[in-house]
This record gives structure tokens, C-alpha cells and sequence, in this order.
């Protein structure tokens, strides 16, 4: 039986981060994605963006 209330306690263990592993981004391709979030958005400095993380 699944516990619905702690399901991520085996969903990221040893194997997910594994699988994961080669999508690390290196700090020039971070600030590559996140210039073009903020260009495609036309975000200016005041402006606020949440970011719901889903998963890794």
C-alpha cells in the first residue's frame, strides 16, 4: 500500500538521483536558461516569479 502522505519518501532515494544525475546544470548553462526565462517573459527587475519545483 502507498502512503499517499509521505509518497516522496521513496520516490527520491539512491535511484532517482542517479537517473538524475547527468542533468546537473553547470552554473554558464543556469545563467543561459534563466536570461532566456527573464527575455521570453520580459520580466524587468521588480518583477517576482515563483518557482514550483517538481522534482529534481
Amino acid at each position: 500500500m502507498i502512503d499517499i502522505e509521505n509518497w516522496w519518501d521513496g520516490y527520491f532515494d539512491e535511484i532517482y538521483y542517479e537517473l538524475y544525475r547527468e542533468f546537473d546544470l553547470k552554473p554558464e548553462k543556469l545563467e543561459a536558461e534563466i536570461n532566456f526565462i527573464e527575455k521570453s517573459l520580459e520580466l524587468k527587475p521588480e518583477d517576482r516569479i515563483l518557482d514550483l519545483a517538481c522534482g529534481y
